[in-house]
């Protein structure tokens, strides 16, 4: 466009709700509130650098999607522990819990012989 190359940015709710999700779970969240999503929109630009901005990027790259969930989960623990909606527990802890809780996929082979998936 104009001589310039864009990238698309597809907006998805699989960039936000996984993490609001894991956030709400490992703080034990009483509610999700607005500012708890400013939080998790706040965690997932972070994932954008200046120079993908530049070429129209607004969401970050699908490579990193682990990391923006682990992020927006940080951000609205946070955000409920600092609003009195959920535990008080310090950014370390908040850490490890997301860690410990993030779903890793891992699939059984069900064809005989079928290669095995490392764990």
């Amino acid at each position: 466009w104009k001589g310039r190359t864009l990238q698309a940015s597809q907006c998805n709710n699989m960039y936000i709700f996984p993490g609001v999700g894991l956030g709400a779970l490992v703080c034990k969240a009483t509610r999700i509130t607005d500012s708890m999503f400013l939080a998790a929109s706040k965690a997932i630009s972070a994932f954008v650098t200046p120079e993908q901005e530049a070429t129209g990027l607004l969401l970050p790259e699908m490579k990193d999607i682990r990391q923006v969930s682990a992020a927006v989960a940080k951000a609205v623990s946070k955000e409920a522990r600092d609003s009195g909606l959920g535990r008080l527990l310090d950014d370390e802890k908040l850490e490890a819990i997301i860690a410990k809780a993030q779903w890793e996929p891992h699939y059984t082979a069900y064809r005989p012989g079928a290669p095995r998936q490392a764990d």
